[in-house]
């Protein structure tokens, strides 16, 4: 079993994720507690572990970060839509007006 690292609550509140060490992602109906999905991405550094993640305001993505990369998914197709590798992420927030993250 892996430690629970990051959890965020879509905007209308009908999904719960959950990050867990080092790189999975569970997606949860909060009212009935059924397991809806679970995603996964190889991380580079075998060190580095998901510490973030968050829906932006479209409904339609998820965003998370380790501290070497940033991932955003399709909630509708489960697919990885891109990555970006980076030096040190320190953190992040996704605009709850729009699909941008900073």
């Amino acid at each position: 079993q892996s430690a629970a690292t990051a959890a965020a609550f879509s905007a209308d509140g009908s999904l719960l994720a959950v990050a867990y060490t080092p790189n999975v992602i569970t997606l949860w109906d909060p009212l009935s507690t059924l397991l809806l999905s679970t995603l996964a991405q190889p991380l580079a550094d075998a060190a580095d572990s998901l510490c973030f993640v968050s829906f932006p305001a479209d409904g339609g993505t998820l965003f998370a970060h380790s501290r070497r990369a940033f991932f955003c998914w399709s909630l509708l197709s489960g697919q990885l839509l891109w990555a970006y590798r980076a030096a040190d992420v320190v953190a992040a927030a996704a605009d709850p007006y729009s699909d941008v993250a900073l």
